[in-house]
């Protein structure tokens, strides 16, 4: 029967209605034998009727119409896929895809899931390869006063990731009200500006940020200066987000955090593991110099510029190299101010 159905299948070989095949017996009194069914003037048994696709056995063709194709597996039921090598199926850790049996951990063709194309080519534990850097931004200002350049440095780095609106994750508990209204006009002036949207969700437990942030629906996390903290509050904090802190940024996300000397704020960056910081000393009325104008935090600021009040310098155990920059410094001391962390996967 598997020669005429090939025959079949190939358009070589019309079976008329008084003719019986191997497999199929001829029709009686214009209606096929019980058990037979009459397909394409043929009388076949119930395996041969093409449509679902089947099994492809012994590198069998899987059906005429609508099934897998010659020598394929077959696929589920009534798919159109075409299959891979003939069998009873794929030898794990190999899985069913549109490709035949594939590696969902490795294969950058299907990468994590079927037809999930790495651009990069490349596989690794069922993630593409190549994603986008990470960012930790440290900001010491609170922002209760502000200048020109100083919101657009903010901007800058809140408008970081391309995604339109950018969305934004905020804890400002313990934060100054008048430094965080005058973040939230930044941010929707800045926006104008830029021709960006954006939407804020403002979280006030570890547990609900850190739930937020494994969800992977947060472009940015921002954490504002917060001068009246309970002792011990931000180091806490700190430690309760570090592993969600660290997993958000290796997989793209942006940190800003702004800080001033009044508080916890040294503990909360060391704690986290933002950035090791050994002090935050106050630098109000400062000379801040923008010294590093093409590092994307600096983009159109202009420099020197006033430091406003609760602003300070960053002591930090972490030297400066290629993936960590003291974009803004104190003039005459060159502490850094605003540091730019890079992180890679």
């Amino acid at each position: 029967m598997r020669a005429a159905r090939n025959l079949l299948v190939s358009g070589l070989l019309t079976v008329a209605p008084w003719v019986a095949s191997a497999g199929c017996d001829a029709l009686v009194g214009g209606e096929c034998q019980p058990g037979l069914v009459a397909t394409k003037g043929a009388c076949l048994t119930p395996a041969g009727v093409g449509g679902a696709g089947g099994k492809g056995g012994e590198g069998g063709e899987g059906g005429t119409d609508g099934g897998a194709s010659a020598g394929g597996e077959g696929g589920t039921a009534g798919s159109n896929r075409t299959g891979g090598a003939g069998g009873e199926g794929c030898t794990p850790p190999l899985v069913p895809c549109p490709d035949g049996c594939v590696d969902l951990q490795t294969d950058p063709r299907n990468c994590g899931f079927c037809e999930n194309a790495c651009a990069t080519e490349i596989c690794e534990q069922g993630l593409c390869a190549g994603q986008p850097a990470g960012h930790l931004i440290v900001a010491a200002m609170s922002f209760a006063q502000f200048n020109a350049p100083g919101q657009r440095l903010l901007g800058n780095a809140l408008y970081l990731p391309p995604d339109d609106p950018v969305r934004i994750l905020v804890y400002r508990k313990f934060a100054n009200a008048g430094a965080a209204g005058n973040v939230d006009a930044i941010l929707a002036a800045e926006g104008a500006l830029r021709g960006r949207s954006f939407i804020v969700k403002t979280r006030d437990t570890a547990a609900a940020l850190g739930s937020d942030l494994s969800g992977g629906t947060y472009d940015v996390l921002l954490i504002h200066d917060q001068p009246s903290a309970p002792n011990g509050q931000m180091q806490s904090l700190g430690s309760a987000l570090q592993g969600a802190i660290s997993s958000f940024a290796q997989a793209g996300g942006t940190v800003v955090v702004l800080a001033s000397a009044t508080g916890e704020m040294s503990a909360f960056l060391t704690s986290s593991g933002i950035l090791a910081t050994t002090a935050l000393t106050d630098a109000t009325g400062a000379a801040i110099l923008g010294v590093v104008p093409n590092d994307v935090v600096a983009v159109g600021v202009l420099s020197p510029f006033l430091a406003k009040p609760a602003t300070a310098t960053i002591g930090s155990s972490e030297p400066s190299g290629p993936l960590l920059t003291h974009v803004f410094v104190h003039k005459a001391s060159m502490a850094p101010i605003v540091i730019h962390k890079i992180v890679l996967k």
